[in-house]
């Protein structure tokens, strides 16, 4: 949905470092990247700012987030082709929020993910894998609900590799995702507990989504850093996908478009 002919980006990363029961706004006015600045857009932020709704979050944790810094030369990249020169920001950082408050945040940015001069960028990994993480999830087969079990407390299937469990378990994330409801989202993680990290960015993001005039998702590539085989092993999913705005008046080839999840390494 990140287009050149974007007028702004909104860009919805997890908090890692940073414990937040809601979300929160930079005090920034610009981000530097490598390639150049991106200019704030001020006038969401202090319309945000209004809500209450929102923390703001200091310069040193604001530096400290990866998960919306990683995306800034990309967005930089992209917006360097726009006919008006680069376009402005309102990077949002979100907390460990529950169904409810993520509900609310839907609803409060639902309009601004309805209006087809905002681009939506959200970032996340997918499954974070092993001990080091605290989950061991696999299931043996396509049907998830029904043979997902944690490894360490029971075996996994000899012709089915750890791997492929993991890729079972993130494969039916994405199609959960793809149905674009909030309880069925909300309702794979409480049965998975997969460790998603960019979950609650995501479930905002299907909350907004769900009146909004936009085609259906589209799953262009995943990746895990390493083929797990032991339970002494680990790994991070990594998911790039997009959807984008219905438009009658061009042929959908013409559309530029960018993923709406994408990961990088942890």
């Amino acid at each position: 949905m990140l287009t050149t002919n974007s007028e702004r980006v909104f860009v919805l990363g997890p908090a890692h470092h940073l414990y937040l029961d809601g979300c929160a706004l930079t005090a920034c006015k610009v981000y530097e990247t490598p390639l150049g600045n991106l200019p704030i857009c001020m006038e969401i932020v202090s319309a945000l700012d209004e809500t209450n709704e929102f923390e703001k979050m200091n310069i040193s944790d604001d530096e400290d987030e990866h998960s919306l810094e990683m995306h800034m030369p990309f967005i930089y990249k992209k917006m360097s082709m726009h006919k008006d020169g680069i376009r402005p920001i309102i990077p949002i950082l979100v907390g460990a929020i529950d169904t409810h408050t993520e509900n609310m945040y839907g609803l409060l940015l639902e309009k601004y993910f309805s209006d087809p001069k905002n681009a939506f960028v959200i970032s996340s990994d997918f499954c974070h894998w092993g001990r080091r993480f605290s989950y061991t999830g696999y299931a043996s087969t396509p049907e998830v609900y029904d043979s997902y079990r944690l490894l360490g407390t029971a075996a996994h299937d000899p012709k089915v590799p750890i791997f492929k469990g993991i890729q079972y378990l993130d494969s039916k994330a994405l199609e959960v995702i793809s149905l674009v409801s909030h309880p069925l989202w909300a309702e794979y993680l409480n049965a998975t507990r997969n460790t998603i990290c960019g979950r609650h960015p995501i479930s905002i993001l299907i909350v907004a989504m769900q009146h909004a005039e936009v085609g259906p998702i589209k799953w262009l590539h995943y990746a895990q850093s390493s083929e797990v085989r032991s339970i002494n092993e680990s790994s991070v999913s990594y998911v790039a996908g997009f959807t984008r705005y219905i438009d009658n008046k061009k042929p959908s080839s013409e559309s530029i478009v960018e993923p709406i999840a994408s990961a990088g390494p942890e």
